[in-house]
This record gives structure tokens, sequence and C-alpha cells, in this order.
């Protein structure tokens, strides 16, 4: 009993309590130096949302003392009983009403697996060294466990949503009302007036609104990711395009995908004219010259890593999202998922589910995924404002640049 005493605890408990204190901070610092370092090797879809649900897991592990012995290898919290029994006391609590939060569970586990916990980083010493090929398999839903817990946790949230829900907006959340142009205008002009970072929020609003580009792929874009297309646009023209690199994307592409726009009727709407503001405006600021230079052809350009936006986190842009909602009295179904507009938009205007999928890279066939065009003509006059059967034409894009004589 002196032990405690001298190192200044009154008794066992208390000494219990500090000593397992102490191993949760242990342990949560080696779970977040993992995701540190699969982070800084890019590794795909490492999403703050998924970051949140894998931290839940972590640390209900640890508080249930199923923490793995820090001096065996490898080392890991995701085992099949650790998971199994997450979904039994945990998971069939949670208040999920949809299928997609459901997901959200298995998606984020899933995904720390295959990148950070059965994969070795080497500047790492404390990290579990690669798995053998059955342990790469493991895959969280494929259990009875987990099955019967989203089934128990459905019965859960239907019993306690009508007490817990029931004085709610009843229309909140539905997708009964279309975006107008004229909404999108009102938001976009808030932005460009109040915003100081209008360039960040504006970007992420008009290419989802125009690409159906979700958020965490415009956080992930460089200078690098930007891309003039030949051949696309009407007239076998030119189009701006955002190249999505299969390794830095939350979607299990196996190769980069294409994404396009044509310059919106409504230059408010254009997100070709609020990205060229927004590289012309870095390129001033870092250098004071604009211009894409490349003296060294086999190094990169100095340009190619700047991030399109400065915005890392949903937070940040959910943050700026909710007031503006709320300055301009625009009303929306949804707070930052701007390819829901895209979508309802180009489905209303007619398009058909081949054509939206160029948009937003749903391509579930051989034949889509390796050889269909990557953008589509109609589908981008569509979403740059025309309708289905208008020939498009916005004539601010006739102007020419002015000739310089030197």
């Amino acid at each position: 009993m002196m032990e405690f005493v001298t190192a200044g605890f009154r008794n066992f408990s208390e000494f219990a309590r500090w000593k397992s204190s102490c191993l949760l901070h242990s342990f949560l610092k080696i779970c977040l130096d993992r995701v540190e370092a699969a982070r800084r090797l890019k590794t795909k879809g490492l999403s703050d949302t998924y970051l949140r649900e894998y931290q839940r897991f972590v640390i209900w592990v640890i508080k249930n003392n199923r923490m793995p012995d820090p001096m065996q290898r490898p080392f890991r919290f995701t085992t099949r009983d650790n998971v199994d029994k997450y979904y039994i006391h945990d998971f069939t609590k949670r208040e999920f009403g949809t299928q997609n939060s459901r997901s959200r569970v298995h998606q984020a586990i899933q995904r720390f697996w295959d990148s950070v916990e059965s994969s070795f980083f080497k500047d790492f010493d404390t990290l579990s060294p690669l798995m053998d090929g059955e342990a790469k398999k493991f895959r969280v839903k494929d259990s009875e466990a987990v099955e019967a817990s989203v089934i128990e946790q459905q019965r859960y949230y239907d019993s306690i949503k009508e007490d817990k829900f029931g004085g709610t907006d009843p229309f909140k959340g539905l997708k009964a009302d279309l975006l107008t142009s004229t909404e999108k205008m009102k938001v976009m002009t808030y932005i460009l007036n109040d915003r100081p970072d209008w360039k960040d929020i504006g970007c992420s609003f008009n290419w989802g609104c125009n690409a159906g580009l979700r958020g965490d792929s415009t956080r992930s874009l460089c200078f690098k990711d930007l891309y003039i297309s030949h051949g696309f646009a009407p007239g076998q023209g030119r189009n701006l395009t955002a190249i999505l690199r299969k390794d830095d994307q939350k979607s299990d592409f196996t190769t980069d995908r294409l994404v396009g726009v044509l310059r919106h009727r409504h230059y408010l709407l254009c997100a070709s004219f609020m990205t060229s503001m927004n590289v012309i405006r870095i390129l001033q600021l870092r250098s004071n010259e604009v211009h894409f230079k490349r003296p060294n052809k086999k190094s990169p350009a100095e340009f190619w890593q700047i991030p399109f936006v400065d915005f890392t986190k949903l937070a940040d842009e959910e943050n700026a999202m909710r007031e503006i909602y709320v300055k301009t009295g625009v009303e929306s179904c949804k707070v930052t998922h701007h390819r829901t507009h895209c979508v309802m938009h180009a489905s209303t205007e007619g398009l058909q589910q081949y054509q939206v999928s160029t948009l937003t890279k749903h391509m579930n066939d051989k034949l889509t995924k390796s050889y269909w065009a990557e953008m589509e003509r109609r589908s981008m006059t569509v979403m740059a404002g025309f309708d289905m059967d208008e020939a498009y034409n916005v004539l601010r894009t006739q102007i020419g640049l002015p000739l310089l004589y030197i």
C-alpha cells in the first residue's frame, strides 16, 4: 500500500484508473500516428468522416480492455472478435436513420484496416508489418454478428424515432425541391461579396453543382489535376477538366477519371470562371507573376502541387455553407453534398443514367469503365444551363485574347 501513497495515490483503485488513462493516451497516440503516416503517403480514402468512425471504434476497444499487446506483432485493433463485439454492444444503440449512415461504419473500419492496420509504414517502428494474404482478405461486414446487429439497429431506431424525432420538421432533408438557378446565383453572389474564403467555397459549390464533384474530391485536387481537354465541347472545342486521381479519392477507382465542365451561360454559376479567378489569384500572391512555365521537362513544375482549395476538412466547408444558407435564406436538402443538386438537375432535364454517370462516375460494366468517353457533350451542355434541345451558345466564349506585339 505504501508504494501507492508515496507515489501520490490514495489506493490501488486510483492507481489503476491513472494507469488506464495512460494506456488510453498511449494507444490513441499509436492509432493517430498510424493515421498520420497513411495520410503522409496520401493513402486513398482516409476522410475525416471515416477517421471519426475509426477513432470511435478504437476508443471502444481500449475502454473495454480489448487492446492488443504492444509487445506483440502484428499490433492491431481490428480483429474479427473486436468488430463483432463492437457491433453488438455499440452499433446497435446508435441513431442511424439511413442505410448510408449504417454503411459508413463498416466502410470506415474496412478502409483503415486496408490502408493502415494491415499495411507497413517504414517510418514508424510501432506499426504492424504487412499481413499475409489471408489477413488482407479480412472483410468487416462478412459476419453473422454484424448482419444481425444491422437489423437490430434498425429496430432500435424505429422504436425511438417517433418519440425523439417526431417533433422535428417532417420535410427536413427531403429532396422535394430543386435548387433553382436564381437561388444558386443568390448563393454565389453572397459568397463573392461577403466570404473571405470565396475562392474555396465558390469553386466547391460550382464544381459540385455543374459536374457532380464531391467535396472530398475538390479538397484533394492540386493544379496538376486541372487540364484543358480537346474535342468534347460543342464544335469539338476545348473545355476545362478535373482529373480524379485514383489514389486520392474516396471511391474505389481502378484508374484515373475525368470530369469536365463547359462555360456556364450565367458567369456566377460557371466553374471555369471560378477556377480561373482562383488560379490567377493564387499564382499572383505566390510570385506576383502568372505563368505555367516548366523549364526542366524532367522535373515537376513548381505549381503542380499547389492545392486547388485551402479547405482540408469537411467541417470547414460545412460551417461556411450553413452560414451562407442562413444569410441568403436559401433552403437546401444538402449542406455540402452539392453533387445532389447536379444529379437532380440533370435527371429533371431528361438526361439518361448513362449520361449522368459521366458526371458522377457510377460506372459498373467494363464498357463504361474501360472504353466509354469520360465526358459527354449533351450532359455538359445541360449542366451549363441549357435545355436538352437547345444549342450551346455563350457569347463571352467568342471573345478572343488580345494580340501582343513585341
